[in-house]
């Protein structure tokens, strides 16, 4: 892995992580000390994780995390609540049998942790974003796959700035296990609810964290 990726790879999992706080300053000669790399290729990240919303690149003032807004969270909730819906409908028509049994091989490692209690918030949020790509990836639509990547990464900024506990993060994926069901009997109508019902939960703790 070249130093530019790893940096990025770095940079972008603080951000997610809030490890590298919203709204916090990014100093260019700090970072390129801490990761030993040249100022034009971190610029080239600074640009890519701008692409994601991930950092704010502000004239005159400089770079920071980007902030996080209960209202923009609301927005991205309704969007991803309807773009989730499509998902359901596409992926239960194009799912491929070697798909269903990635997102089986997922639930069955995070049951493993859970049981080893072994299981991390890093670790729970690895395999939910696995679970949720290929999920996207079996749609075969290469507009969702490029939006919705971008919309987890938004909620999943807020899991760890609100600071949701282990527990609620297994919960989460007890609702996925409904989808896998309903994927396999090629329901889309049962696939559409199970995403439904699984983002309603995320918005139950959203309100219970923040009100």
């Amino acid at each position: 892995m070249t130093i530019k990726k790893s940096t990025y790879q770095s940079l972008r999992n603080r951000i997610i992580t809030s490890s590298l706080s919203p709204g916090q300053r990014l100093y260019e000669k700090e970072l390129m000390q801490a990761y030993q790399i040249g100022r034009t290729p971190l610029r080239e990240i600074f640009l890519q994780l701008q692409e994601e919303g991930l950092i704010e690149i502000i004239p005159q003032v400089g770079t920071q995390v980007a902030t996080i807004e209960i209202m923009e969270i609301r927005d991205v909730i309704e969007v991803r609540r309807w773009l989730e819906q499509l998902v359901g409908q596409l992926a239960a028509d194009k799912i491929t049998p070697g798909q269903i049994v990635q997102l089986k091989t997922i639930i069955r490692e995070v049951e493993a942790l859970d049981r080893q209690n072994k299981a991390t918030i890093d670790t729970l949020n690895h395999f939910d974003t696995q679970f949720h790509t290929i999920l996207y990836q079996a749609t075969q639509n290469k507009t969702l796959q490029e939006m919705l990547p971008k919309l987890l990464i938004k909620i999943t900024r807020f899991w760890y700035y609100v600071g949701f506990q282990l527990t609620e993060f297994l919960h989460h994926f007890d609702d996925l296990k409904e989808v896998i069901v309903a994927l396999e009997n090629r329901d889309a109508a049962r696939v559409q609810k199970a995403l439904n019902v699984h983002l309603d939960h995320f918005v139950e703790k959203v309100k219970a964290q923040i009100l």
